[in-house]
């Protein structure tokens, strides 16, 4: 059942890719389509493949058998319709108000031509050995490693905490 449920989830991330082409909406990191429209999808299947019985193994008090009668697909829906409502909503109003205060969020066509990750610190994904990277003409990286230096100090308390990603650990 769960491929049958990412199957589906590929095909409302690409017909969103492909309705957002057709609408000239530019998403380069394809964020409404993974967020938006395999979101959506998300939500609507708990209603599709929602069984009473999975329901009641839950914990759910279930006199109702929403799931069998389809309320609960209903309800998906329109909790759905109600979050897009609200982020288009404030999406709008925000971006909206940038626009008649004059704030643009677009860099300039040469900025662009550029590279923005370039100018602002990203490494390279072109330099391939050390001689290409030596002779970037990009600022050096900011070290990030040491944002936290108690969480380095193997007697800090949340040091030995499961719950701290070993990626903290440098």
């Amino acid at each position: 059942m769960r491929f049958a449920r990412a199957s589906l989830a590929v095909f409302f991330f690409y017909g969103g890719r492909l309705l957002l082409w057709y609408l000239q909406v530019d998403d380069p990191c394809d964020a409404i389509s993974v967020h938006g429209f395999t979101g959506i999808w998300a939500m609507w299947a708990v209603g599709v493949f929602c069984t009473d019985d999975n329901v009641a193994a839950a914990g759910y008090m279930n006199s109702s058998k929403a799931c069998e009668r389809g309320e609960q697909f209903a309800v998906q829906i329109v909790a759905s319709l109600a979050i897009a409502s609200w982020t288009c909503g404030v999406s709008g109003f925000v971006l909206g108000g940038m626009r008649l205060c004059r704030l643009d969020l677009r860099v300039s066509e040469e900025l662009e031509e550029q590279g923005l990750d370039l100018l602002f610190g990203a490494p390279s994904a072109l330099a391939v050995d050390d001689a290409d990277k030596e002779t970037s003409n990009k600022p050096d990286m900011p070290n990030y490693n040491n944002y936290n230096p108690g969480l380095h100090n193997s007697t800090h308390p949340l040091h030995t905490q499961a719950h701290i990603p070993p990626t903290w650990h440098h």
